[in-house]
């Protein structure tokens, strides 16, 4: 999810993008309240941090335009002046939450995250999460070596957190494209939905490692569909049964599904429908090289609230 950060203060900014990214925001930044607005029209924004004190437009004045651009995009006041009058008036002018620069970190994160309706992931849980992916990514490399005959090329993943609310618009953002999905849902102390993701021409790539020729990736046979179905159940068991190693418990899971030829935001509606009990997503960017060919995959663990607080609890 997308944050800008408003502040004339280089430093000031640089201390918010080192709270926020570690917990999987992307982080944009704005000097003064004309830049920002700029980048508001330009491109979406979930959530926007305000100083007061700037030259030119001020956090104030920004905020009553914010606010008359978007009524429901929330609007978090960071500021240096704490007088409970300036708190009142940043409130009234359409403030969805006030802070003081000193405030602890931590505070103001579970303020974002609650505001964007994603997990408190702690930056070491995060990376504690990233590094449990990237065993069962290696693990699942070396299944597919096996199977292949090929040596695959792994790169460090990257990891976002966020409810599942978002991912449609996250998918329509940053990866626009048509695909095929493999989803598994699993069962046990964590329950779940896991999902492996591939643009068509990565899929098809696969495919022709697979077995060779061209493919004509609308017209798959079942038996074409089984073979990319067991690709994903190789990544997807694996994942699963290192999530269930730190758990230390048994998970069990469901018979892999395919679903082909739609753009990935469709794909993710789909997913959504499949897991109606999911309240956040984790989503894990995967690129992976094999003989020749670079391909990317995107795997997501949909997970209700009570499976997210279990899974960080345990990390």
């Amino acid at each position: 999810m997308r944050v800008l950060v408003v502040d004339d203060s280089a430093y000031a900014r640089k201390r918010l993008r080192q709270v926020l990214e570690p917990a999987g925001y992307e982080v944009l930044e704005a000097p003064d309240g004309e830049t920002a607005l700029k980048v508001v029209a330009e491109q979406p924004v979930d959530l926007v941090t305000v100083d007061l004190l700037m030259p030119g437009m001020d956090g104030m004045d920004l905020i009553r335009q914010l606010r008359n651009l978007d009524a429901s995009l929330p609007l978090v006041v960071v500021t240096a002046d704490v007088q409970e009058a300036t708190r009142a008036e940043a409130l009234a002018a359409g403030a969805s939450a006030f802070f003081a620069k000193v405030e602890k970190p931590e505070v103001l994160l579970s303020t974002v995250n609650t505001l964007l309706g994603a997990p408190y992931i702690r930056p070491e849980q995060l990376d504690a999460f990233r590094e449990t992916l990237n065993i069962a990514m290696g693990q699942a490399a070396s299944a597919l070596e096996a199977l292949l005959r090929k040596r695959c090329r792994l790169q460090v993943p990257e990891v976002e957190a966020m409810p599942v609310q978002a991912l449609p618009a996250f998918f329509r953002r940053h990866l626009p494209f048509t695909g095929a999905a493999v989803l598994q849902a699993f069962t046990g102390v964590l329950s779940g939905l896991t999902s492996l993701l591939f643009p068509e021409q990565h899929a098809t790539a696969l495919m022709e490692i697979l077995l060779g020729g061209g493919r004509d990736w609308g017209k798959l046979s079942t038996a074409e569909q089984t073979v990319l179905a067991e690709v994903g159940n190789i990544v997807l068991n694996t994942v699963v049964a290192v999530l269930a190693d730190r758990m230390e418990a048994r998970l069990k899971v469901g018979l892999p599904i395919v679903v082909l030829g739609r753009a990935a935001p469709e794909m993710v509606d789909s997913l959504l429908i499949a897991a109606p009990q999911a309240d956040h997503a984790l989503v894990l960017v995967s690129r992976v090289g094999i003989a020749e060919t670079e391909m990317e995959a995107y795997l997501l663990l949909l997970l209700p609230e009570e499976a997210v607080q279990r899974l960080l609890a345990q990390l």
